[in-house]
Protein backbone atom coordinates (compact mmCIF):
# COMPACT_ATOMS: atom_id res chain seq x y z
CA UNK A 1 0.00 0.00 0.00
CA UNK A 2 1.03 3.45 -1.12
CA UNK A 3 0.93 6.22 1.33
CA UNK A 4 0.22 9.93 -0.08
CA UNK A 5 1.01 13.01 1.30
CA UNK A 6 -0.68 15.89 -0.70
CA UNK A 7 1.62 18.61 -1.42
CA UNK A 8 0.02 19.60 -5.33
CA UNK A 9 -3.78 19.49 -5.01
CA UNK A 10 -5.53 20.67 -8.05
CA UNK A 11 -9.11 22.45 -7.71
CA UNK A 12 -10.96 24.30 -10.00
CA UNK A 13 -13.74 26.10 -9.47
CA UNK A 14 -15.78 27.59 -12.80
CA UNK A 15 -13.34 26.01 -14.67
CA UNK A 16 -10.71 28.66 -13.13
CA UNK A 17 -7.93 26.82 -11.36
CA UNK A 18 -7.28 28.20 -8.19
CA UNK A 19 -4.82 25.92 -6.39
CA UNK A 20 -2.31 28.26 -6.19
CA UNK A 21 -4.85 29.72 -3.12
CA UNK A 22 -5.78 26.41 -1.48
CA UNK A 23 -4.50 25.57 1.51
CA UNK A 24 -7.19 22.64 1.83
CA UNK A 25 -9.79 21.01 -0.25
CA UNK A 26 -11.97 18.18 0.75
CA UNK A 27 -14.80 16.32 -0.57
CA UNK A 28 -17.00 14.55 1.30
CA UNK A 29 -19.90 12.26 -0.22
CA UNK A 30 -22.75 10.67 1.67
CA UNK A 31 -25.85 8.64 1.16
CA UNK A 32 -28.80 8.43 3.37
CA UNK A 33 -29.79 5.34 5.02
CA UNK A 34 -33.17 3.83 4.53
CA UNK A 35 -33.88 1.16 6.71
CA UNK A 36 -36.34 -1.67 5.24
CA UNK A 37 -35.81 -4.42 8.08
CA UNK A 38 -38.88 -6.87 7.93
CA UNK A 39 -39.58 -9.86 10.37
CA UNK A 40 -37.28 -12.40 8.21
CA UNK A 41 -34.24 -10.41 8.75
CA UNK A 42 -33.83 -12.45 11.78
CA UNK A 43 -32.98 -9.59 14.37
CA UNK A 44 -30.36 -7.70 11.64
CA UNK A 45 -30.94 -4.50 10.47
CA UNK A 46 -31.04 -4.45 6.75
CA UNK A 47 -31.29 -0.97 5.14
CA UNK A 48 -30.94 0.25 1.33
CA UNK A 49 -29.17 3.54 0.14
CA UNK A 50 -31.03 6.83 -0.56
CA UNK A 51 -30.33 9.99 -1.98
CA UNK A 52 -26.61 10.89 -1.88
CA UNK A 53 -25.09 14.30 -1.37
CA UNK A 54 -21.80 16.02 -0.78
CA UNK A 55 -19.68 19.09 0.38
CA UNK A 56 -16.52 20.51 -0.92
CA UNK A 57 -14.37 22.31 2.20
CA UNK A 58 -11.65 24.53 0.71
CA UNK A 59 -9.29 26.94 3.09
CA UNK A 60 -8.08 29.56 0.90
CA UNK A 61 -5.50 32.22 1.55
CA UNK A 62 -7.29 35.34 0.32
CA UNK A 63 -6.67 37.43 -2.74
CA UNK A 64 -8.82 40.85 -3.27
CA UNK A 65 -6.83 41.94 -6.51
CA UNK A 66 -9.34 41.75 -9.48
CA UNK A 67 -9.51 38.39 -10.87
CA UNK A 68 -8.35 36.68 -7.92
CA UNK A 69 -10.00 34.58 -5.41
CA UNK A 70 -12.17 36.62 -3.68
CA UNK A 71 -13.38 37.84 -7.15
CA UNK A 72 -13.95 34.40 -8.43
CA UNK A 73 -16.14 33.23 -5.05
CA UNK A 74 -18.08 36.46 -5.09
CA UNK A 75 -18.71 35.99 -8.64
CA UNK A 76 -19.61 32.36 -7.24
CA UNK A 77 -22.00 33.66 -4.19
CA UNK A 78 -24.06 36.10 -6.17
CA UNK A 79 -24.87 34.17 -9.26
CA UNK A 80 -28.33 32.14 -9.62
CA UNK A 81 -26.50 29.39 -10.83
CA UNK A 82 -24.69 26.32 -9.48
CA UNK A 83 -20.99 26.13 -10.19
CA UNK A 84 -18.35 23.24 -11.70
CA UNK A 85 -15.79 22.04 -9.44
CA UNK A 86 -12.34 19.43 -10.33
CA UNK A 87 -10.53 17.74 -7.46
CA UNK A 88 -7.86 16.12 -7.97
CA UNK A 89 -5.07 14.95 -5.59
CA UNK A 90 -2.09 15.90 -7.73
CA UNK A 91 -1.85 18.53 -10.87
CA UNK A 92 -0.54 15.96 -12.72
CA UNK A 93 -2.49 14.92 -15.77
CA UNK A 94 -5.77 12.57 -14.50
CA UNK A 95 -5.04 8.87 -14.33
CA UNK A 96 -5.86 5.79 -12.47
CA UNK A 97 -3.21 7.19 -9.84
CA UNK A 98 -4.65 10.74 -10.00
CA UNK A 99 -8.35 10.25 -10.62
CA UNK A 100 -10.43 13.34 -10.63
CA UNK A 101 -13.95 14.29 -8.67
CA UNK A 102 -16.22 16.68 -10.96
CA UNK A 103 -19.71 18.16 -10.23
CA UNK A 104 -21.33 21.31 -9.14
CA UNK A 105 -21.40 23.13 -6.42
CA UNK A 106 -23.25 25.90 -5.23
CA UNK A 107 -21.64 28.92 -3.12
CA UNK A 108 -23.92 29.67 -0.04
CA UNK A 109 -22.04 31.32 2.04
CA UNK A 110 -19.47 34.23 1.39
CA UNK A 111 -16.48 35.19 4.16
CA UNK A 112 -13.94 37.59 4.50
CA UNK A 113 -11.47 39.42 6.58
CA UNK A 114 -8.91 38.51 9.72
CA UNK A 115 -7.91 39.54 13.11
CA UNK A 116 -5.06 42.30 13.36
CA UNK A 117 -1.78 40.62 12.03
CA UNK A 118 -3.17 37.56 10.78
CA UNK A 119 -3.29 36.15 7.54
CA UNK A 120 -6.41 37.07 5.45
CA UNK A 121 -8.06 33.42 4.63
CA UNK A 122 -12.19 31.57 4.10
CA UNK A 123 -12.99 28.70 4.67
CA UNK A 124 -16.22 27.51 2.92
CA UNK A 125 -18.08 24.70 2.96
CA UNK A 126 -19.59 24.32 -0.55
CA UNK A 127 -22.63 22.08 -0.92
CA UNK A 128 -22.81 20.02 -4.28
CA UNK A 129 -25.46 19.76 -6.31
CA UNK A 130 -26.37 16.60 -8.92
CA UNK A 131 -24.21 13.93 -9.58
CA UNK A 132 -20.61 13.89 -8.77
CA UNK A 133 -18.45 11.51 -10.95
CA UNK A 134 -14.81 10.11 -10.64
CA UNK A 135 -12.42 9.72 -13.66
CA UNK A 136 -9.50 8.29 -14.45
CA UNK A 137 -8.85 9.31 -17.78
Amino acid sequence: MASVVLTAQYCALGGTDISAYIRKATIELQADKQVNTTMTSLGWESSLKGIRSGNISIEVVDDFAASQIDSILWTAFTSSSSTTFELRPTQDAVGTGNPKLTGSVNVTDYKAGAGVGELAMKSLTLPTTGAVARATS
